[in-house]
């Protein structure tokens, strides 16, 4: 009944900081959510943000994060994502498709944050971003890095401890630093 009760608690949070849900949204633990004005955060249906302590033992320091970093930015959660302290930083678009599970301690970002040459890094309005688009189906282990620019296919399986960098075709298992298909 207390679950019940925070769960509702935490929506009503989401919506006043205008997170668009969908039903059957379940939130283990208050997640950090934070929306650039003029951008978008939208959860889809039956979906699962486990940041509770007491629930996964392997991820007690960190809850879910969505945060979008700049107007106009988009994180769009499809139907039935289940995830565990994970982080999904946006500054143009991710995409996340419909049944797809994300292990613990995984990390999603669009964006480098600062550019690599010394001299555009020093305009702080500089961020470079390629949109990210994670497929339906998709399965990400524990503790991955997903970067700007990626696509990862239909049906695919990220190993634990990846760093993708590279697309990922659909129907692929693919893991390592760098993530490359096996």
């Amino acid at each position: 009944r207390l679950l019940m009760s925070m769960n509702g608690l935490i929506k009503i949070c989401c919506r006043i900081r205008g997170v668009t849900m969908g039903s059957n949204v379940r939130f283990l633990g208050f997640p950090r959510i934070r929306r650039y004005p003029n951008s978008r955060i939208t959860i889809g249906n039956n979906c699962s943000l486990n940041s509770a302590k007491h629930a996964e033992y392997i991820a007690l320091h960190r809850p879910c994060t969505l945060v979008t970093l700049k107007d106009e930015a988009e994180i769009i959660v499809g139907d039935n994502v289940g995830m565990t302290a994970v982080a999904i930083g946006s500054a143009s678009k991710v995409k996340i498709g419909n049944n797809v599970k994300i292990g613990a301690l995984t990390t999603i970002f669009d964006t480098d944050f600062h550019h690599s040459d010394p001299a555009i890094r020093l305009n702080k309005d500089v961020m470079p971003t390629s949109p990210v688009t994670i497929e339906d189906n998709v399965f990400i282990g524990y503790n991955c890095l997903v970067l700007k620019g990626v696509t990862i296919g239909k049906n695919s399986v990220i190993g634990a401890n990846s760093v993708v960098i590279n697309n990922i075709p659909e129907n692929s298992v693919a893991i390592g630093n760098p993530c490359r298909t096996i």
